[in-house]
């Protein structure tokens, strides 16, 4: 089992790593969190962030990922819960989250239909005033499937009228407020 916070501290350090860019705001926003859903866990860079935070208050991280092996990351660490699923599988997923969201990060498949599925299945579980986060959402010419994530980014913010800005940064961190209904 590795250890969030000797994780936390060595993924933002490290200018090569994908998300090193936004450790400390995901870090931040956690210390102010209850429940977080992440989608997409690989290497465990955010989820080291997502865990630190979360100590503050006594909170939950359920992470999702298709590759079974990345239960064996934070194994026996009270706050996270690991499902081994696709996201899309929704059906399978959703009785599994207790309670409201405060933080749904979206890092799991980059092709549209993905990502806009995630959005459509797991955004109705960020309370109001809760966060929707989704990594790549700046298009990278080379790699065509990183387009999704910044498409489905704009169409959901077009369909929610939610505000919402990308975070510079080598990849863009999409950052959706889900705004108190007027």
């Amino acid at each position: 089992m590795l250890n969030p916070q000797k994780d936390f501290e060595r993924y933002r350090r490290q200018p090569r790593n994908d998300m090193w860019e936004y450790m400390d705001f995901l870090l931040g926003l956690a210390r102010e969190s209850q429940a977080i859903l992440e989608i997409g866990v690989r290497g465990g860079v955010s989820t080291a962030a997502f865990l630190c935070g979360l100590r503050n208050l006594g909170g939950r991280l359920w992470s999702i990922d298709c590759n079974a092996d990345c239960a064996r990351l934070y194994a026996g660490y009270p706050a996270w819960t690991f499902i081994a699923a696709d996201s899309r599988a929704a059906h399978e997923v959703i009785p599994r989250i207790t309670g409201d969201l405060d933080i749904l990060f979206i890092d799991g498949g980059h092709d549209f239909a993905t990502a806009w599925s995630d959005l459509q299945n797991y955004a109705p579980l960020v309370r109001a005033g809760g966060w929707i986060l989704m990594h790549d959402a700046y298009p990278i010419a080379h790699r065509r499937w990183e387009h999704g994530v910044p498409e489905a980014y704009e169409r959901f913010r077009r369909e929610t009228g939610y505000p919402g800005q990308i975070l510079p940064g080598r990849f863009g961190l999409a950052v959706i407020q889900k705004v108190v209904p007027a």
